[in-house]
C-alpha cells in the first residue's frame, strides 16, 4: 500500500477528506478487507481521539509561541489559521479564490497595458505590397522549377522508364516465351 493511499485512508477516517476521496476509499474498503480493516481502525482511533477532553495551555507558552512566530496579537495569529483552515480543507474554495484571483491579475493587465495600435504610412505599406508580391513571385518559379524537375527528371527517368522495360520484358515472356 503506498503512502498516498494511507494518507486517504486516514483523512476519510477522521472526516477530513474530500468527497471525492471519501468515495474512492470507501469503495477500495469495499472490494479489498485490508484496506476495509484499516478504515475502520483509524474510525476508532479517530473516536477516540475526538472524544479527548481538551487541556488547556497556559499564557505563558501561548506567549511565547506567538512572540516565536512574530505575531503582536491573538487575533491575528486566529485570523491566519481560520483563513489557512478554510482554503486547506476546502479544496473547492481554494480553486475558487484562486479563479478569483487570476481574473483580477488579468483584468489588471489590460486596463493597465492597453494594447498599442500601430499605425502605417501610406508609402510603408506600397513598399510592403512591393516586397510580398516579390517574395510571392519568387516562391511561384521556386516550385514550377521542382514540379518541372520532379516531372522530368525523376519521374519520367527514374521511374517511367524501369518500369516501361520491366513490363515489356514480361509482355514477351508472356507472349513468346523468351527474354532477351
Amino acid at each position: 500500500m503506498n503512502e498516498k493511499l494511507l494518507n486517504k485512508i486516514i483523512c476519510t477516517a477522521y472526516g477530513d477528506a474530500s468527497i471525492i476521496d471519501k468515495l474512492h476509499v470507501r469503495l477500495l474498503a469495499l472490494k479489498n478487507k485490508e484496506i476495509n480493516a484499516l478504515l475502520l481502525e483509524y474510525k476508532k482511533s479517530a473516536q477516540l481521539v475526538h472524544r479527548m477532553p481538551e487541556e488547556s495551555v497556559s499564557d505563558s507558552v501561548i506567549r511565547r509561541v506567538y512572540s516565536n512566530l512574530n505575531l503582536n496579537n491573538e487575533s491575528n495569529f486566529v485570523l491566519k489559521a481560520k483563513t489557512f483552515s478554510f482554503f486547506y480543507r476546502r479544496p473547492i474554495a481554494a480553486s475558487a479564490a484562486l479563479v478569483v484571483v487570476s481574473i483580477i491579475i488579468a483584468i489588471s493587465v489590460f486596463i493597465y497595458n492597453p494594447v498599442h495600435k500601430t499605425e502605417y504610412k501610406p508609402e510603408e505599406i506600397e513598399r510592403a505590397a512591393v516586397q510580398a508580391n516579390e517574395v510571392f513571385k519568387f516562391v511561384n518559379n521556386t516550385f514550377t522549377n521542382a514540379g518541372r524537375t520532379v516531372k522530368e527528371d525523376v519521374i519520367e527517368k527514374n521511374v517511367n522508364k524501369p518500369i516501361n522495360e520491366k513490363l515489356n520484358t514480361i509482355s514477351k515472356i508472356i507472349t513468346k516465351g523468351e527474354v532477351k
